[in-house]
């Protein structure tokens, strides 16, 4: 007998690892342990993890980085055993690989199974692998099950609401030992300030969470690369922006993080030429179309609603009112009611540029009557639109009450006060306020 060294990569797809899944059957237990094996004398461990995988399974890695040793001696078929574990983070090159569900692993002369899966997976009846490893890669799961998930307290229509309800689970995220935890609540609070034009303070707290980057999972620095260039975008540095979203979206899409890929792939859409747009809309589109995570699917609403209003903007009308009515058809098979409702006024604004006035203003209306009869908060984009339609039909008189209260609500809005002052003015012109 005699100790062996061995080499392990832990490659991560969002909150999930990949592991090979063996059978003692001396212990009749199953057991998960991640990939990787033997190296061989005169051999880095990096080059032997490397051959291993291409053996395995095929593939090359990158992105390397040294994490940790474990020793783990134990029995296994009934024979003792005795190994040093280097064990390292690592990618894959080909990211097809991510999307993969189900290996076949090469090990000699047999064929295990290999499978994405999560710190849930792994108990008692089919543990991972070496012994440590849970601990070393979730140190704070088991004692931290009760943090609250704050990304469901979002209010994007009322930011300053939600940095509040952000700050108050902020002592017990610093008391919590999640570092993971605690700093992407931070990057969502900067998202909160941005909103609220707070820059310097946006900067700020940002500023926080990069002192601590070399600590993190890559879901977190994902986070605060993707906030960092919303700041950047919002405050008009759009030059600053773009290469921080780029590496949102590579390592995104290296670590298998569909959800913020697609984020990362949005936002460049917005602060990229119009040249690069469409395409950058279309790669969303298609992630979010092929990928299994259900989270990431959620974006399809609001990718078919920028990709149309990236076609609207470039006046082609015909594919923007395809994309809003792809987009409405969608929000009404999952019943999202909100989204519903914008898609709604999307393609009644199409209409109007299409010159098809009175269709548009046939569906503005339905829009109105359906937020005074569930009795919502008014919308001074349905008012603007209505009062637009009944200005190209020749009905000024009928309009103006509409300008009027379209100028009352929309002037409130932070965004349009900074970036449409010749909209709004011309807003309360025709509205004669």
């Amino acid at each position: 007998m005699r100790v062996r060294p061995l080499v392990i990569a832990i490659i991560w797809r969002g909150d999930q690892i990949l592991v090979s899944k063996g059978y003692d059957h001396n212990k009749q237990q199953s057991y998960y342990r991640p990939l990787g094996g033997e190296i061989e004398f005169g051999e880095y461990a990096a080059d032997a993890l490397l051959r291993e995988f291409r053996e395995e399974i095929d593939a090359d890695l990158t992105n390397l980085q040294y994490i940790n040793v474990l020793e783990n001696i134990f029995e296994y078929e009934g024979n003792p055993h005795h190994e040093i574990v280097m064990i390292f983070q690592a990618d894959f090159a080909d990211h097809s690989f991510f999307e993969k569900e189900e290996f076949d692993v090469v090990e000699q002369d047999t064929v295990e199974k290999g499978y994405w899966k999560s710190w849930a997976d792994f108990d008692e009846k089919t543990p991972l692998y070496p012994v440590g490893l849970s601990a070393l890669l979730f140190p704070e799961v088991r004692n931290h099950q009760n943090l609250s998930d704050f990304d469901q307290l979002w209010n994007f229509n009322n930011p300053q609401e939600t940095e509040q309800a952000f700050r108050q689970l902020l002592s017990v995220a610093t008391t919590s030992g999640h570092i993971d935890y605690y700093l992407q609540l931070l990057t969502q609070i900067a998202r909160t300030q941005g909103l609220q034009q707070q820059f310097e303070a946006a900067h700020a707290t940002l500023n926080e969470v990069s002192k601590d980057l070399n600590k993190v999972s890559k879901r977190t620095l994902i986070r605060y690369l993707l906030e960092r260039g919303r700041v950047y975008n919002s405050s008009g540095e759009v030059h600053q922006s773009k290469p921080i979203f780029t590496e949102a979206w590579e390592i995104a899409q290296q670590s298998g993080e569909d959800f913020y890929a697609i984020d990362a792939a949005h936002m460049l859409a917005i602060v990229e030429t119009p040249e690069q747009q469409i395409a950058w809309n279309e790669r969303a589109l298609l992630l979010a179309e092929q990928s299994k995570d259900p989270k990431a699917q959620k974006w399809l609403g609001a990718l078919y609603n920028n990709l149309g209003w990236t076609y609207h903007d470039q006046k082609d009308y015909n594919k923007a009112l395809d994309l809003f009515l792809r987009g409405l058809l969608w929000r009404e098979s999952i019943n999202d009611q909100a989204g519903a409702f914008v898609a709604r006024w999307s393609v009644a604004r199409t209409y109007r540029s299409l010159g098809q006035v009175t269709e548009a203003l046939a569906l503005q209306q339905r829009l109105f009557d359906e937020i005074n009869t569930q009795t919502l908060p008014p919308d001074g984009y349905v008012l603007e639109e209505i009062a637009e339609c009944l200005l190209i039909l020749g009905k000024e008189e009928q309009a103006t009450p509409y300008f009027a209260q379209a100028y009352e609500l929309l002037s409130k809005d932070i965004w349009l006060t900074k970036n449409e002052m010749p909209r709004l003015t011309r807003l309360k012109t025709l509205g004669a306020v």
